[in-house]
């Protein structure tokens, strides 16, 4: 990819993701030797810029997926630094970034005191704006605080709606098989451990992951129960669910005794540094269109 070409699809990148405002690359010296993208703002303040030609000549991979990369870091970058400028946004300015997220109440305890949330099962579902790549990256969360929803004359009904839908836009569940991982570590893996591994998974049979395209607090899409309806379709079987983190859910057929699958769980939970998101089993039962905690999984089973 030549340096015009790739100028040329940055921007046309950065049009496409933010229509909103104007991007520009201006030459910064005489001889040439640097040339800044620049957001012309809505709002007054100091854009950002980026050194484009240091970027390319760095770069080690030049294809189109690298000029998103950077196109969306950059536009994510700019909504962030307008939200920073003014926190007190309108509903209509924000509307199209409210994503929602499931979080563990008793890890989440403090933020929960400061943001709008609502149960779901054994969690809550937490309300933020996406701001995109470059929030994320950072680790930046922009909460929605409580009291936003009288500012913005908004219902919690209406607000889990839209941002079960922008979630759904921004972030669409995706479903990864476990069984083709288990055969992929099976044939580039020469250790016991990895081919214990694989045997392991290969046995359990169609065993799923369903995370996003990001492997970013993919366990929201607990919420979309038409997911796991076209697995069990496909499976024609009931599901376990299991979430190991904020970031993916386990999916496995609901076969065998659901207690054993629990004593796993339980101990990864005792043993594991990072904390599991819940350490419940969850039900999906084919057909029902509804999510449930397996309290009663042995019943399931058997009816």
């Amino acid at each position: 990819m030549t340096y015009e070409l790739f100028k040329s699809e940055l921007l046309k990148t950065l049009q496409k993701l933010d229509s909103k405002h104007s991007y520009q690359i201006i030459p910064q010296t005489k001889a040439g030797s640097q040339e800044l993208l620049h957001c012309e703002r809505l709002r007054a303040g100091k854009s950002p810029a980026l050194d484009v030609m240091g970027l390319y000549r760095e770069a080690e991979n030049l294809d189109l997926n690298f000029v998103r990369d950077i196109a969306e870091m950059f536009s994510s970058n700019i909504q962030l630094i307008e939200f920073m400028e003014d926190p007190d946004k309108t509903f209509e300015d924000v509307k199209e970034t409210i994503c929602c997220r499931l979080v563990n109440p008793t890890q989440k305890a403090e933020m929960l005191n400061h943001a709008v949330h609502t149960p779901y099962l054994d969690l809550e579902v937490l309300f933020y704006l996406d701001f995109g790549k470059f929030a994320r990256e950072m680790g930046i969360n922009c909460l929605i605080a409580q009291g936003s929803l009288e500012r913005w004359n908004l219902s919690m009904e209406d607000l889990y709606r839209i941002a079960k839908e922008n979630t759904m836009r921004l972030h669409p569940p995706k479903v990864y098989s476990v069984t083709q991982l288990a055969e992929d570590l099976s044939r580039e893996c020469e250790t016991v451990l990895f081919k214990e591994l694989a045997e392991e998974l290969q046995d359990k049979g169609p065993c799923f992951q369903v995370t996003n395209e990001e492997h970013y607090l993919g366990a929201t899409s607990l919420l979309y129960p038409e997911v796991f309806e076209a697995i069990a379709q496909e499976g024609r079987q009931d599901l376990f669910l299991t979430l190991l983190s904020e970031d993916e859910i386990t999916v496995e057929p609901a076969v065998g005794n659901p207690s054993t699958l629990q004593a796993m769980l339980q101990e990864f939970c005792d043993l594991s540094s990072s904390q599991a998101l819940s350490n419940q089993i969850y039900c999906y039962r084919k057909g029902s269109g509804q999510i449930s905690l397996c309290l009663n999984a042995d019943r399931m089973r058997q009816n």
